[in-house]
């Protein structure tokens, strides 16, 4: 009998050994197309973002999931737990409730506005006055636009729209972050220009979802981006987006 009860203890430690060790962990990342930080593809996602977390995923031995979601849409799985992880949001008082962000930022973007040749320029916020600005639908930077006394805004479906409008002069600017706006002009080889104006990016964070079931994961990976900008992995990463 205590030979059977001994076996009995060593097969359920050898059972919790695999549970613990055996399991490979999945996060679900979601978020928008958003060159060159994020550019998703059918469950995987490169860019200055993404290759940061890929490297840390890799090196913490995490299997990481990845779903091409309008941002709105990607703040309300959050909120609700459908997803464990976004790359890139500002923070901001209306997320707290549930987004947690780690300590180490991201590389903060520059807004930049992007106009038709000929357009009237935009040297200081006070020629946006009377101006017509177009965002993309749910971005937190319109909140900051629109202080501006005197500035019009329209919001577009996602950022190409708003490019495609300032182009035709549908609206008079396209505001977005530099390195975006830089991507997809050229990308679509857009006839655009950026004004001499623009606005200063606020940092932005890897943010865990309050209900994931991952939570108690996030100071692993803040150590490990932490860790990445030590041995210089961080640099480099940055470096491949210029």
């Amino acid at each position: 009998m205590a030979f059977r009860r001994a076996w009995l203890m060593r097969l359920l430690l050898a059972l919790n050994v695999t549970m613990a060790y055996g399991d490979e962990i999945t996060l679900k990342i979601v978020g928008e197309n958003a060159p060159p930080v994020r550019m998703f593809g059918r469950d995987s996602c490169t860019g200055l973002y993404c290759d940061l977390l890929n490297e840390a995923a890799k090196r913490l031995h995490w299997h990481l999931v990845y779903q091409e979601v309008p941002s709105k849409r990607a703040f309300m799985m959050m909120r609700y737990g459908d997803a464990d992880l976004m790359l890139g949001p500002n923070k901001a008082v209306e997320r707290d409730s549930y987004l947690s962000y780690l300590d180490t930022p991201l590389p903060a973007s520059t807004k930049a506005f992007f106009q038709a040749p000929g357009s009237p320029p935009i040297h200081s916020d006070s020629d946006l006055k009377g101006r017509l600005v177009c965002i993309e639908l749910g971005k937190l930077y319109a909140n900051d636009i629109a202080q501006v006394p005197g500035v019009r805004i329209e919001q577009s479906t996602d950022a190409l729209t708003s490019l495609r409008k300032a182009e035709a002069k549908r609206c008079d600017a396209a505001l977005m972050p530099e390195m975006e706006g830089d991507a997809i002009r050229h990308s679509y080889t857009l006839s655009l220009v950026k004004a001499d104006y623009f606005i200063v990016g606020r940092p932005s964070y890897v943010a865990i979802s309050k209900k994931s079931p991952h939570l108690g994961l996030q100071q692993q990976l803040d150590d490990m981006l932490r860790e990445l900008s030590r041995d210089g992995t961080m640099q480099a990463i940055i470096r491949r987006y210029p």
